[in-house]
């Protein structure tokens, strides 16, 4: 019915229809491939503070620069900023 409706447009009606059906399109792809950039820099950010985490903990247990980095992940350098900053 939907689409006898639709046919039964004036050619001028379908075209206008047409392009506000492309233009919803694009806004809900753009919207979805928003929304999955956040996860991914949500998730970025969270496995990053974990790593700071693991390698701050390491360091209060009194283990080396090397082993911290190895540990978390994190470069040597990344890790002796961390224990300067403490």
């Amino acid at each position: 019915m939907a689409k006898l409706s639709f046919l039964s447009h004036n050619t001028a009606e379908r075209r206008d229809y047409m392009i506000r059906q492309q233009s919803l399109h694009l806004y809900n792809a753009s919207m979805n491939r928003s929304y999955a950039k956040g996860i991914e820099i949500g998730e970025a950010r969270g496995e990053k503070r974990k790593a700071v985490e693991t390698a701050l903990n390491a360091i209060n247990l009194g283990l080396s620069i090397d082993i911290a980095a190895k540990i978390s992940g994190l470069t040597a350098d990344e890790v002796n900023l961390l224990k300067n900053n403490i």
